[in-house]
């Protein structure tokens, strides 16, 4: 792509980056990069989700089920990150899943 998501508020590459940064997220996430915190669906999601909000876009949009939700997404991440971290680091992990995972509810 000639332009970073960063470097941009045009829409039609905004929604390029999107449609790329979404299919980044379910390949890595089916190919065993589920946890893997620079190619994987973590990094995938997180740039996602800046998309997002430089597209003024919603993390999580009910009406838009197609396009997936950030948070469940971000939720099963950092769980499969805490089965394969340190001991000391799991818990914080653990902690980041759950907040991911309760965020839609708030």
């Amino acid at each position: 792509m000639p332009t970073h998501y960063y470097d941009t508020r045009d829409p039609r590459a905004l929604d390029l980056w999107s449609r790329a940064l979404r299919c980044w997220s379910k390949a890595s996430a089916w190919r065993g990069l589920h946890g893997h915190l620079l190619l994987g669906n973590v990094s995938a999601l997180g740039s996602l989700a800046q998309v997002k909000i430089r597209s003024e876009l919603p993390l999580y949009d009910p009406s838009s089920p197609q396009r997936g939700d950030l948070y469940d997404g971000l939720a099963s991440v950092y769980y499969s990150i805490s089965k394969r971290c340190p001991r000391r680091a799991k818990h914080a992990m653990l902690a980041r899943s759950a907040a991911y995972g309760g965020a839609w509810n708030l």
